[in-house]
């Protein structure tokens, strides 16, 4: 029996450009669904965020209340009764919940405001740049529109302590005292390399911050935290506000705009006689040279008035001048000794 075949045998070549081609097929399907899973987990991050930052706002109050400033709203709340008013000034990026230990000693004498600035704590964003005159504006108007009457002393705390010294000297008339605890000079960031470092640090972190706060992941990991030397229910309400996408936001800001705080601080000029005080601590984490420098800054603070007084705290830390409750009331004698100041110059 005969069996027909084919006398040529037929092989498929496949050529080294339609490999590349095929591999780069799939890595390009690959990719795009990786990007899809992405977009997808970023979706899902923002709306999580979102509702969270909603349930905290319906489940939760403010202390005091809420006044329009700007075509924003802005939160204060005061208690006790007296004259001269105080006024509490948190340090960068720090809700009002901060000065937990601080308000109610001092509203034992006298009437006592603590608030939020812009994007901090229960207040909204606000349009302002949040340099130290915008700062300053923005809590006059509060102020005023609050029916919070002067004269008022100011307390600034860290970064704080710049807005206070800003409102002083743009609205003199309306100041009876200023107290500055450990008070970030001006030129910290500019004089000390290290705090120059520590400065480009934070930007860098409050940069990240503010992308993963947006996709939810600072709220779920709890990556903003009060200090814990503070009451808990305080804690409470500062981790809750610390972790939204407004606070960060607007932490970021204010640490962007601390060069042009500084300018604008240098063109105000010295306090005259103003009742000041100045309280400084001996404990920032850094090498003996700098910390002896770093008070040679709070004794330049304490010059900028004829009628000051300087107070170290040895042993104390940046925020324990307000975190901790026994050295919290170092701040608090200040507040009172600059208060019996004032009530014998009216």
């Amino acid at each position: 029996m005969n069996s027909i075949t084919s006398s040529h045998e037929t092989h498929t070549h496949v050529s080294p450009t339609g490999r590349r081609r095929g591999v780069r097929f799939w890595i390009g399907r690959i990719l795009l669904g990786l990007l899809a899973l992405l977009l997808a987990l970023a979706a899902v991050g923002a709306s999580y965020e979102a509702l969270a930052t909603a349930i905290d706002r319906r489940v939760s109050a403010p202390s005091g209340r809420l006044v329009e400033v700007d075509g924003h709203r802005m939160h204060i709340s005061c208690t006790g009764q007296g004259s001269p008013t105080v006024v509490l000034e948190a340090g960068a990026g720090t809700p009002s919940g901060v000065w937990a230990w601080v308000q109610p000693e001092v509203a034992q004498q006298t009437r006592v405001c603590a608030y939020d600035r812009a994007g901090l704590g229960w207040s909204e964003p606000g349009p302002r740049p949040r340099d130290a005159g915008s700062v300053a504006q923005e809590l006059h108007t509060l102020l005023q529109r609050a029916g919070e009457t002067g004269p008022f002393i100011l307390a600034g705390h860290s970064l704080g302590g710049q807005y206070a010294l800003m409102f002083a000297q743009r609205y003199p008339e309306e100041i009876a005292g200023l107290v500055l605890i450990d008070a970030q000079h001006p030129d910290t960031m500019f004089r000390i390399p290290e705090a120059q470092a520590v400065y480009r640090q934070q930007l860098q972190q409050a940069n990240m911050f503010v992308i993963l706060s947006r996709l939810g992941i600072v709220r779920l990991l709890g990556m903003g935290s009060a200090d814990p030397r503070l009451p808990e229910d305080a804690q409470a309400a500062l981790n809750m506000a610390k972790n939204t996408t407004d606070f960060i936001t607007a932490y970021q800001a204010e640490l962007q705009a601390i060069p042009t705080s500084r300018d604008q601080l240098h063109a105000a000029g010295d306090l005259g006689d103003l009742p000041l005080a100045v309280v400084s601590a001996t404990e920032h984490g850094m090498p003996a040279e700098l910390e002896s420098y770093t008070i040679g800054l709070q004794r330049e603070l304490a010059a900028l008035s004829t009628n000051s007084r300087h107070d170290i705290v040895t042993g104390a830390d940046h925020g324990s001048l307000v975190a901790e409750q026994s050295d919290s009331q170092r701040t608090v004698a200040a507040i009172r000794s600059i208060l019996a100041l004032a009530r014998g110059n009216t």
